[in-house]
């Protein structure tokens, strides 16, 4: 087999062994190191906004402390939505058997919790909930499952 360099001058030759190392090195980062770097810059970004929806959670834990104990219960309605919802956007279906599932459109983080709070004290039990920030983080969207609570 011939060598394919042997036609080039040695300066070319020269030129080559440098710069073919920095091409390789070059397509390295850019094809592993790069996307990896985002990937973990992304992982860290969610994990910020986690902590701070933990510690956002957690100053608000003492109005769900006091949730089993509502002063004046009152009569569970036939739907969740007759509830005061105080302006949040919401929508609701009833698959059936006592449960329902809400969609919440948008409404202040404490409004919606708020909310949640006086859906306990109306005989709605939060089974699961999914929140997120809305995009100018303003607010909250998301979905809850409540479960009608037998007396």
């Amino acid at each position: 087999m011939k060598n394919p360099l042997r036609h080039l001058s040695s300066r070319d030759r020269r030129l080559l062994a440098i710069a073919l190392p920095v091409i390789v090195l070059l397509m390295l980062y850019i094809v592993v190191i790069r996307p990896v770097q985002v990937r973990h810059s992304n992982a860290n970004d969610r994990l910020d906004q986690a902590l701070d929806n933990i510690a956002w959670l957690q100053q608000r834990a003492p109005m769900f402390a006091s949730q089993s104990s509502c002063r004046n219960p009152r009569p569970t309605p036939s739907n969740p939505l007759a509830v005061d919802h105080g302006g949040i956007d919401l929508s609701a279906d009833n698959p059936g058997q006592g449960i329902w599932r809400l969609r919440i459109d948008g409404g202040a983080g404490d409004d919606v919790l708020q909310f949640l709070r006086r859906l306990a004290c109306h005989g709605y039990a939060v089974e699961r909930i999914e929140l997120e920030r809305t995009a100018d983080g303003a607010g909250v969207v998301g979905q809850a499952q409540l479960t009608e609570v037998q007396p």
